[in-house]
């Protein structure tokens, strides 16, 4: 048994600590791919092209109403939220992780406020134009959509095509 979750918590820009989070799901990592024939190939193979959007999903304890603010902000305006855990590796010491995220928070789902019970909410962020992943002190993984930036394990993917493009 590894990387058990021992804490969750989310940050939302200029507001600090907004919840306990309960469950997380981090954006799922996936690329478009195009079939390609051509040039000699026997076959059909597929080439990637660009990452399928992002999105991320965080089951709360309890609601904070200043979240609201980051809902309620005009088509295309992004908030930053950030996510802090630590990972229990028995015999070891715990591990943190860190991730940040900038995109549009577009739902929030409450669930219904019953006398003396618990209230947890849904928030769903996504058209996310910026996202790191730190595990342990160590940048695991950054995409920045509008730079054209993707590092991964410490290797810029993408440095090549922007200095091609005469972006870097």
């Amino acid at each position: 048994m590894r990387n058990i979750l021992g804490d969750y918590q989310l940050f939302q820009e200029g507001f600090g600590l907004v919840a306990l989070v309960e469950e997380v799901t981090l954006p799922e990592l996936k690329w478009k791919a195009e079939d390609y024939t051509g040039g000699g190939l026997m076959g059909t193979r597929q080439i990637k092209s660009v990452l399928e959007k992002l999105e991320l999903k965080a089951k709360t304890a309890g609601f904070d109403p200043r979240t609201l603010s980051a809902w309620g902000t005009m088509p295309g305006v992004s908030t930053n939220f950030k996510l802090m855990a630590s990972f229990i590796v028995p015999g070891e010491a715990e591990i943190p992780q860190k991730v940040l995220v900038t995109g549009a928070l577009t739902e929030v789902k409450r669930d219904a406020y019953k006398a003396g019970g618990k209230v947890t909410s849904e928030l769903i962020v996504n058209d996310i134009t910026y996202y790191e992943e730190w595990f342990d002190g160590k940048l695991k993984l950054q995409i920045d959509l509008l730079n054209q930036v993707l590092i991964v394990d410490g290797v810029d993917i993408m440095a090549t095509r922007r200095r091609n493009t005469g972006r870097g």
